[in-house]
């Protein structure tokens, strides 16, 4: 029983760090056409939307969220057994 908790925890670590690490990496994306319409230039919605890559980060995203999560969910195993 105690292992499927630990699988439940693994997945939601998971899932809350592969949405914070998205936003974050898109918030990279957008910075160059955000600068530009504060300095106060015209960008249109598809320009806007073609800045976004998130297919350039994924690997990246995906990557460090299994990893973080697994960090995460291994530490909290250790405290549980202590």
């Amino acid at each position: 029983m105690r292992s499927n908790f630990k699988k439940k925890d693994f997945f939601i670590n998971l899932l809350m760090l592969f949405i914070v690490l998205t936003i974050i990496f898109t918030l990279f994306d957008l910075y160059t056409p955000i600068e530009s319409v504060i300095k106060g230039k015209d960008i249109s919605i598809d320009q806007l939307l073609s800045s976004i890559k998130i297919y350039k980060n994924l690997p990246s995203i995906i990557g460090g969220s299994v990893a973080i999560a697994l960090v995460q969910t291994r530490k909290q195993h250790k405290q549980r057994t202590l």
